[in-house]
């Protein structure tokens, strides 16, 4: 009597179902790698500009300013530009508290800076230097940021490069206070 040998239909059955289960527990961990990666994408630019705001304006103090005091052409209560420093190269402008607000002089009305988003992209520009993610006014293909503004607030909204839709992910940049918020769900 010859011997078969091989698996049986059950120990198939049972391999199948074992493999069943772990990609059903492993799929959902691959699904969300590209969420994954934008959130962490927004986060890392987030800190870099967050990073690169403290380190302009410690730059600020370290030439002479203090905060809370008004630049030189202000009164009291009224500005109407702020200061401008060279900063290895690239010009940053400054309001009253010595947070980045253009990249010249900016505008300034009782000692808050004007914004708009030309000024707000030229605060992007001006601190982040060249070569990082795309930023522009307006969503296009390829442009991976689109600031708005609420004066003083700069919004940066994150687009993935996409012409039409918004990951729902930013950041603020308030240019009086330096205050930031990040919005990453």
């Amino acid at each position: 009597m010859k011997r078969q040998s091989g698996f049986t239909l059950i120990e198939l059955v049972m391999v199948i179902v074992i493999l069943g289960i772990l990609a059903a527990t492993a799929l959902p961990k691959f699904v969300n790698l590209a969420t994954d990666a934008q959130r962490a994408s927004v986060a890392g630019v987030y800190g870099g500009f967050n990073s690169a705001v403290a380190v302009v304006r410690a730059r600020w103090m370290v030439n002479g300013a203090s905060p809370g005091t008004a630049p030189a052409n202000c009164t009291a209560t009224t500005c109407t530009t702020g200061v401008a420093i060279a900063i290895d190269g690239v010009t940053v402008g400054f309001g009253g508290n010595g947070y980045p607000a253009n990249n010249a002089a900016p505008t300034m009305v009782a000692g808050v800076p004007t914004m708009t988003t030309a000024t707000c992209l030229n605060v992007w520009q001006a601190i982040m230097g060249g070569g990082g993610p795309t930023i522009a006014t307006a969503a296009a293909t390829g442009i991976d940021w689109v600031t708005t503004v609420a004066s003083p607030v700069c919004t940066y909204t994150y687009f993935a490069g996409s012409a039409t839709t918004s990951t729902g992910r930013l950041f603020t940049y308030d240019a009086s206070t330096g205050v930031m918020t990040l919005t990453n769900p």
